[in-house]
């Protein structure tokens, strides 16, 4: 199945129209239904919406190289190549002068991935049949894992010229295009469309070059597919592919903590949390780790360095004023939980902590009236929870 086909853009753009529609002021949105117009070939409309995620976001680095990756599809100087890592500079030059420019000479004795497939772009928009045979087993032979999912879509060591062209017609380069393929793998498997769903993730990772992302696409395929095994051994794979990208460890680190191995979890996400100290949700989730394993000192560490990187976390104020309370630090855990109340989480669980923490301290009328809110709270629970019942009947 060709990537066009597997991405169904009628299909993929409608559920983007919509997610655009519902977050207006989402950048990510808009960056991915640019890219999903200029696979369909709306390129004036990728741009104005690459354009506008910048609007929203002027720090946006994805929007800024998806305009230079737009412009050197369209042959033009790319725009901003330096919000972009050398090698993907160095392509998108390349890109941009195809077909004048002469083939990327391969000489190192461990080419990139990126040299080996720009070598077979230029073989094949050069029309040079031999030396795109010859490019194809270069991968074939210097990048196995890459080998294995260019015959995944058709794209065997001597693949024909059809499926050969068909790839060029959507081979741009892209860092970005597994993001893309990842939304259509998640439509396809919806409606339990699993080949489909690993078509596409096998389709982004030839077109972008980011194994590490496929590793964790393929990890939620498999998890949707209930083969959890599988879905280790892709974190796995893809810790292996970038061992310093924090999503990736943090991804592992989840699956060893379901799996019950605790300390490969905590091991996994402190790797984590030393690549990326700013990055709240790593924190946040070390904390919880750390909780759990009965560290409480470090738990406390962590969950306050969640809340400096983003001070108005609100799960991270709740972990860390429930931890307090249960240490008896009433003075330093009610301060956070009503900020919690304030943000709109009003549970049975927070009235009843903050009911207890005003009465350690003394509050006796704040006490009665958290445990008022308690109440009406758990009774709200009981009246929604029997009433889901009465409808599922």
């Amino acid at each position: 199945m060709t990537m066009p086909d597997a991405l169904d853009l009628a299909r993929l753009l409608g559920h983007l129209d919509v997610r655009v529609a519902l977050h207006p002021k989402y950048a990510d949105w808009r960056n991915l239904r640019g890219m999903a117009r200029a696979y369909a070939g709306k390129e004036s409309e990728a741009r104005i919406d690459f354009e506008a995620a910048l609007e929203l976001n002027p720090q946006y680095e994805a929007a800024r190289a998806n305009l230079a990756w737009l412009d050197a599809c369209n042959g033009i100087e790319p725009r901003g190549l330096d919000t972009l890592a050398p090698a993907w500079q160095t392509h998108l030059r390349f890109m941009a002068d195809l077909p004048g420019t002469q083939s990327p000479a391969v000489t190192s004795s461990n080419p990139s991935k990126l040299e080996l497939l720009d070598g077979l772009l230029h073989a094949i928009v050069v029309e040079d049949w031999i030396a795109a045979e010859a490019a194809r087993g270069r991968i074939a032979a210097q990048a196995p894992r890459l080998d294995a999912l260019m015959h995944r879509i058709g794209l065997g060591p001597r693949a024909d010229r059809a499926p050969l062209l068909e790839w060029r017609a959507v081979y741009r380069g892209n860092p970005q295009a597994m993001s893309l393929c990842q939304a259509a793998a998640e439509i396809a498997r919806a409606a339990e469309d699993f080949d489909r769903s690993a078509d596409l993730l096998a389709w982004g990772a030839v077109v972008s070059l980011d194994l590490c992302a496929y590793g964790m696409a393929m990890a939620v395929h498999w998890d949707a597919a209930g083969r959890e095994s599988e879905a280790l051994a892709m974190l796995e794979e893809a810790v292996h592919a970038d061992p310093e990208r924090p999503s990736a460890l943090a991804a592992l680190a989840h699956r060893h903590a379901v799996n019950g191995r605790h300390d490969a979890a905590i091991a996994a996400m402190e790797s984590a949390a030393a690549l990326a100290p700013r990055f709240a949700d790593v924190r946040y989730e070390l904390g919880l780790m750390y909780r759990d394993a009965e560290r409480y000192s470090d738990a406390e560490r962590e969950l306050r360095a969640a809340l400096t990187a983003q001070p108005g976390y609100v799960l991270a104020q709740l972990a860390l004023g429930t931890l307090l309370h249960e240490q008896g630090r009433d003075a330093e855990a009610l301060p956070l939980l009503q900020r919690v109340r304030s943000a709109g989480l009003r549970s049975t669980d927070v009235e009843l902590r903050l009911a207890s923490a005003h009465a350690r301290l003394g509050h006796v009328n704040h006490a009665r009236r958290a445990a008022a809110r308690a109440r009406a709270a758990a009774r709200t629970t009981t009246a929604a929870t029997s009433d889901q019942r009465t409808k599922s009947r």
